[in-house]
């Protein structure tokens, strides 16, 4: 199962695939739900740069991203909290909100290898909290429905500096097997590239809340270059133990 994935690390080799191109637009960054997401920098780690991510802000000092973005593929190691920060809103310079990381919390079960596509998720705790003007993006309701409809928005490497969303894109159906280990995985047909990793993939919720976070982007399949998305609500509904902070 796994020969048929294929990471979607940010700042990987360029033999890492990538979604179809699709239709990405891009979307005002200091309006929310797009202010509270931003791009998560891996900073000069013996010298090396390590590119980024996008993560997203869940609550006022903490941002949730994908796991393999802060984790060190080369050295066989997760990158110390020090170097990790979040840039919040970015737009070719300007920003929000910046802070960096003092901790990463991890999927209970994950060790010192990469983290599995089910438990592909890193909270990120920043050492200051945002502005009560930067409304936090909430998880979604872990009793409402599967949603069909996604939006994914993410920092992709062709456009680094400007926040680009794909607004009409679809759910495809859960992955299982050993591959979802300790999450649900779900394909989607969202257009997705190098640096969209940990994007958030949003709905707006059928109560009428309005955006919520629904997954993150972990991944794209080889065989058919779909993307692939691990659903949060298993983690806001204690399916890993502890609740979202």
């Amino acid at each position: 199962m796994f020969a048929a994935i294929l990471l979607g690390f940010a700042g990987d080799l360029p033999a890492c695939a990538a979604a179809d191109p699709g239709e990405r637009v891009p979307v005002e960054s200091s309006a929310w739900p797009w202010s509270a997401i931003g791009r998560v920098n891996r900073g000069t780690y013996d010298r090396r740069g390590f590119g980024h991510c996008t993560g997203t802000l869940i609550a006022p000092d903490r941002v949730v991203t994908a796991a393999h973005c802060v984790y060190d593929r080369g050295r066989r190691r997760w990158l110390p909290p020090s170097i990790l920060h979040f840039v919040a809103g970015y737009h070719r310079g300007r920003f929000g909100f910046h802070a960096a990381a003092t901790a990463v919390r991890l999927a209970p079960g994950v060790g010192d290898g990469p983290a599995p596509l089910g438990r592909d998720v890193a909270v990120l705790t920043l050492a200051r909290r945002a502005p009560r003007s930067l409304a936090p993006v909430p998880v979604a309701d872990p009793a409402g429905p599967a949603p069909t409809a996604l939006v994914l928005a993410g920092y992709r490497r062709d456009r680094p500096h400007v926040l680009t969303a794909d607004r009409d894109c679809r759910r495809r159906g859960w992955v299982g097997g050993a591959v979802a280990d300790g999450g649900r995985l779900f394909a989607h047909g969202c257009a997705a590239g190098v640096g969209d990793s940990g994007g958030p993939l949003l709905i707006v919720e059928a109560n009428g809340a309005g955006w919520a976070l629904f997954g993150l982007h972990v991944a794209v399949r080889r065989a058919d270059r779909r993307g692939l998305g691990l659903d949060l609500r298993a983690f806001a509904r204690g399916r890993w133990q502890q609740p979202w902070p």
